[in-house]
C-alpha cells in the first residue's frame, strides 16, 4: 500500500520527532547556543549511543548542524529553526513556543 503524503501528514512526522522529550532538551538547550557533546548530556544522564541516537535523528530531519571542536563534536540549531524573539522553535508546518 502506497502512503500518500500529505502537509498533515509531514507536519505530523516532525511533531513526532519533537514529541520525545530527550529531544525537545536538546532542541531547548540549543536554542541558548553551540553545546559539545558533554555538555548536552550533563543534563540528562543517558547513555553516549543513546544521545549519540538522538543527535543523529535531529541532524538527519534538519533540525541540527555539527561541527568538529578538536576531539569534540559541538551542535548547534539550523538557521531558521529557532526565533529568539519568540522563544519558539519553528517547525515548519507550526512554531512551538516555549514557556516562560
Amino acid at each position: 500500500m502506497m502512503k500518500i503524503s500529505t502537509p498533515e501528514a509531514a507536519c505530523a512526522d516532525v511533531l513526532k520527532l519533537v514529541a520525545d522529550p530527550t529531544r525537545l532538551y536538546i532542541l531547548r538547550l540549543l536554542a541558548a547556543g553551540p553545546k559539545v557533546v558533554k555538555e548536552i548530556n550533563a543534563g540528562l544522564a543517558i547513555g553516549q549511543n543513546l544521545l549519540s541516537h538522538h543527535l543523529k535523528t535531529l541532524k538527519e530531519s534538519g533540525f541540527l548542524l555539527s561541527e568538529r571542536r578538536g576531539k569534540s563534536i559541538a551542535y548547534s540549531l539550523a538557521p531558521g529553526i529557532y526565533d529568539k524573539r519568540r522563544d519558539a522553535l519553528e517547525l515548519g508546518c507550526c512554531k512551538l513556543t516555549f514557556a516562560r
